[in-house]
């Protein structure tokens, strides 16, 4: 069965341009988007797989077209998305993030959250956040703003957002329950939760 094409999600915020999705890769001069690869230590071998691609084409309203492919990441949301900047694109590809100017794609970003669970707007702020398995980054008009420390040993969920705060519940694992936690917008600090690393440092579980 062919899978629906992926469409721009405007999340209330201007777009100065157009995306199309491509079904493959077109013939011609084209874009690729990839994370960075890690380079082996003495004596690591570091093994990797190609997870494929998506393919957009990317229409300025001033501007030349492009064509880029989008790596995949190892499973999660797939999305795209307008941002707080109307030049900015959020491209989402099976969980690995990608933060495009539009005008300067070869300017773009890795979005510092993977793999991508779910893409959320905070009411009445131009800041989109990206949540993953235990931590939540956000992103403002001119990019990166705030990554929180790991909020959750696995299966972080968020129930709340607010304009001041983002509430949710993390997996306390060693104590076999889920336990709150809370994120203020503006800075990304956080209280409660629990992870290995707060737990290494003697501090309570949860709230």
């Amino acid at each position: 069965m062919r899978q629906q094409p992926v469409e721009l999600a405007n999340l209330g915020f201007e777009a100065s341009y157009r995306v199309e999705q491509l079904e493959g890769r077109p013939a011609g001069s084209v874009r690729e988007f990839r994370r960075p690869r890690r380079a082996a230590g003495a004596g690591e071998l570091v093994l990797e797989t190609d997870s494929g691609s998506l393919w957009f084409e990317v229409i300025p309203a001033n501007g030349e077209p492009w064509v880029g492919g989008f790596e995949c990441g190892p499973g999660g949301a797939t999305g795209l998305f307008a941002t707080p900047s109307p030049t900015a694109l959020c491209v989402v590809a099976k969980g690995q993030g990608f933060w495009i100017p539009v005008q300067a794609p070869a300017s773009y970003e890795m979005i510092r959250s993977i793999p991508i669970q779910d893409v959320l707007v905070v009411p009445g702020e131009p800041k989109l956040v990206f949540v993953d398995h235990t931590r939540l980054a956000a992103y403002g008009p001119s990019g990166f703003q705030w990554l929180t420390d790991d909020l959750s040993w696995d299966d972080l969920k968020v129930t709340a957002v607010t304009a001041s705060m983002i509430r949710g519940t993390a997996w306390d694992s060693p104590a076999n329950r889920e336990v709150p936690f809370s994120v203020d917008t503006e800075n990304g600090a956080s209280e409660g939760g629990s992870s290995p690393a707060r737990y290494g440092a003697g501090q309570a579980r949860g709230t």
